[in-house]
């Protein structure tokens, strides 16, 4: 709906506007800040875009620094060959006075690009984890108890490649130290018998039979357990009871065991 005439108010002064802020931000949008640090410190206020560009080495307009087929096309339909020809070779260069930002660009764009994806610590260590006790078996994986977050075979399986993506070199040095474990315990020879220190005595079970004096036989079993430890200079013995009932057969014969 359009508005009735004479209705609009006039513009009062805005006594409580900061003038000073007030022309630094129309300053800021006239002449935006440069982001390239090399541009903005070699750039001249009192001269134009194009005068510093010039200055610099660099192109207002990528168009006409590289030409295409279609700006050639367009200049054949409007200029003769033979004065195209002659103007593009008797085309003034523009005089180079700051190249010193050019090769600083050039130098900052051959730098490698860096990695801003990166991968937390925990998964890392969960994927280690895994692939150090289960290999390639990743049901195996997904049945495992540090399996917080119940992941199944394929989503470990996709958290593996992308670790191996993020961090090729390494995951080649992980599996370089697993290999290298593997062998040796290949080539370690297998531990023999433990041989005592000199006044320790080995652990003793002794079971004994007590029948109980009740009229239905039913029998108790009494574990008598003894260990010595070096330690504890001349041996602690710990006790301990175990009842299991037995039912109306033979009395078995009292074992001795010796466990090395």
């Amino acid at each position: 709906m359009p508005k009735a005439k004479g209705k609009t108010r006039r513009q009062k002064f805005g006594y409580n506007v900061n003038r000073k802020r007030l022309n630094r931000n129309a300053r800021r949008k006239a002449a935006p800040r440069i982001e390239c640090s090399h541009i903005r410190h070699a750039w001249d206020h009192a001269k134009s875009v194009r005068q510093n560009l010039a200055e610099m080495g660099l192109a207002m307009d990528p168009n006409k620094a590289n030409p295409s087929f279609v700006y050639w096309s367009h200049r054949l339909c409007s200029l003769q060959v033979k004065a195209m020809e002659v103007d593009v070779e008797e085309r003034p260069k523009e005089l180079v006075r700051k190249p010193y930002v050019l090769n600083d660009l050039e130098a900052e764009a051959s730098l490698p690009e860096k990695k801003g994806n990166t991968l937390s610590r925990d998964l890392i260590d969960y994927v280690r984890y895994m692939v150090e006790n289960h290999g390639e078996d990743y049901k195996a994986m997904a049945r495992d108890e540090k399996n917080y977050y119940q992941d199944t075979p394929k989503q470990i399986r996709n958290k593996i490649n992308v670790y191996k993506r993020f961090y090729p070199a390494e995951w080649q040095a992980f599996l370089d130290s697993l290999q290298k474990n593997k062998m040796e315990a290949e080539l370690r020879p297998p531990p023999g018998p433990e041989k005592l220190e000199p006044g320790f005595k080995a652990r003793r079970h002794v079971w004994l039979q007590m029948r109980l004096a009740k009229p239905h036989g039913v029998k108790r079993l009494y574990t008598h357990t003894l260990s010595h430890t070096p330690l504890s200079g001349e041996g602690t013995v710990s006790q301990r009871l175990q009842f299991i009932f037995w039912g109306l057969w033979e009395k078995p014969e009292p074992a001795i065991s010796r466990v090395d």
